[in-house]
């Protein structure tokens, strides 16, 4: 499949060396043109209608965030790679936040790195399904929209009330255990499997729901209550054990449900509150129910999931720490469960920073993480995933990733910093002073100090603690000694001082982590 990319730069020769720098045809792209500013380049856009728009985000008359939010309104499937510099990340991440797929970073730009770029989006353009072209059953959809549709008015006429669902159905990560017999023909619709899912259910409410797809791919369950007996508790734990089924056929059933309503009117309060119930699925994953609450519609928070402390704390580890305290700083950056209080947009902000922040410290060591030409970027991976754990999981192999990529690289520091951290493991259980390490180097103290701290990220004093540290953690797990007793093993003063680093690098007490990391004995 042969794709068109419009190009979109002030300056001309960053125009040019795009167009003529990469064999462009040989790879199946053709160039529907180039345009110097936002507004020739949105009627370039509008006449060649471009499978993929590369441009700049600093631009005269109509910059790049502007000339982004028109293309999306008016052409949304096009993919927008945007042109950055390293400075302007607050533009870049508000780019993101509007679609943008991938950028570049312009000062750095080779034709390799921008061939790679165009073609992993060019891979995911043929590699995309067709949309469903299911539609709404019988005027249902246009009814819980808010359209006047008498026959289902007429249904309040048999029933005591109504509960409205809003159910996504997706595979689980586990699949592969899936019983095929068990589980009935997805096909290309969703609803129609999820209709057979509840013709399964002993619940005789869940046989009659009447379900229509939703435009966002997931589906309506319009669920009827014929008698004040069944309670939404009930439906709630019917709708739970059918999700225990589909996980044992490799599915993953998703609801929210609104609470229940008795008249035609108030329906569309019903699929309000059945879509704020269903957006904790990015906060709690695949396969729950989730059930309406109050403060399921309050605002959410817009600041920061990742604290900027944390995050530089992480990224200077990154590069030095050993594997157990990088994963223990990477886990502080993500929790196992996200603070339902911070907004989707919030969370997915920080791991773009987070992500940009590990891409760097890859660049500064001239390193980069393999990548498949077939896969989107990182940073539309990020946008695409839909539930916080399954970012985490996919944050958790990237650190991992980045890890094995730092391993292998092996950097090496000077000489004199080299000697300096092998005298400071040798002699860990020593008063150590700034001076005696800086005097075995062969240095003055407050060069040491400076050429230390740039070497290695961290201040010496930072990572005598932290060797200290790690020695007491292989103290406290072998379980021979009380966790007082290690503070003279590792050069500590006192007992209250070594209890306050510990903490500090590891969020609990000597004590916690001996009782968590020895089996049967405590301190």
């Amino acid at each position: 499949m042969r794709i068109r990319m419009a190009v979109i730069d002030d300056e001309v020769f960053v125009r040019k060396g795009i167009i003529s720098s990469v064999d462009w045809d040989r790879h199946g792209v053709d160039i529907a043109g180039e345009a110097t500013d936002g507004i020739s380049g949105m009627e370039l856009v509008r006449r060649t209608r471009p499978h993929i728009v590369l441009t700049d985000i600093r631009m005269p008359h109509v910059d790049g965030l502007e000339l982004i939010r028109m293309i999306k309104s008016e052409l949304p499937s096009s993919r927008i790679l945007i042109l950055s510099v390293l400075e302007d990340f607050q533009t870049v991440r508000e780019a993101l936040r509007l679609g943008v797929v991938d950028y570049v970073q312009k000062l750095l730009m080779t034709p390799e790195a921008l061939l790679a770029a165009v073609l992993q989006i060019k891979q995911s353009i043929v590699a995309e399904p067709l949309p469903s072209a299911a539609a709404p059953e019988g005027g249902l959809g246009e009814w819980l929209s808010g359209a006047d549709t008498a026959p289902f008015d007429s249904l309040f006429a048999d029933v005591t009330s109504c509960i409205l669902g809003k159910i996504v159905l997706s595979e689980r990560k586990d699949s592969a255990h899936a019983d095929p017999e068990f589980s009935p023909d997805r096909g290309d619709d969703d609803c129609k499997t999820v209709r057979e899912w509840l013709r399964r259910s002993p619940e005789p409410a869940l046989n009659a729901a009447r379900i229509v797809p939703d435009k966002d791919g997931a589906c309506w369950a319009l669920i009827p209550r014929h008698d004040d007996g069944l309670s939404r508790e009930r439906v709630v734990r019917a709708l739970r054990q059918l999700a225990e089924a589909c996980a044992e056929a490799g599915l993953a059933l998703t609801a929210g449900l609104s609470l229940p309503f008795a008249e035609p009117k108030g329906r569309l309060a019903a699929r309000d509150q059945a879509n704020a119930a269903l957006r904790r699925r990015f906060y709690k994953g695949d396969g729950g129910v989730f059930v309406y609450r109050e403060e399921d519609r309050q605002p959410k928070r817009d600041g920061h999931f990742i604290s900027n402390e944390l995050l530089k704390s992480y990224a200077n580890g990154l590069r030095i720490d050993g594997d157990e305290a990088s994963l223990l700083a990477w886990s502080r950056l993500f929790p196992e469960e996200a603070d339902e209080s911070f907004s989707v947009e919030a969370i997915r902000e920080a791991i773009y920073l987070w992500l940009s922040s590990v891409m760097l410290a890859l660049e500064e060591r001239g390193e980069q993480l393999a990548s498949d030409p077939a896969e989107p970027s990182l940073f539309e991976q990020v946008r695409l995933i839909d539930t916080y754990p399954r970012l985490r999981e996919w944050c958790l192999r990237l650190h991992e990733a980045v890890r094995l990529t730092f391993g292998k690289a092996q950097p090496q520091h000077r000489d004199e910093i080299r000697r300096a951290m092998e005298y400071t493991r040798s002699h860990y259980r020593e008063p150590i002073k700034v001076k005696d390490v800086a005097d075995w180097v062969n240095l003055s103290e407050n060069y040491f100090s400076y050429l230390f701290a740039k070497e290695t990220g961290k201040p010496f004093v930072q990572y005598l603690q932290e060797t200290r540290i790690e020695q007491a953690k292989e103290w406290l797990r072998d379980g021979k000694l009380k966790w007082y007793e290690v503070t003279e093993k590792i050069g500590f003063e006192s007992p209250k001082y070594f209890t306050k680093v510990f903490k500090k690098y590891n969020g609990i007490t000597p004590m916690q982590y001996a009782r968590e990391n020895r089996s049967g004995t405590t301190n």
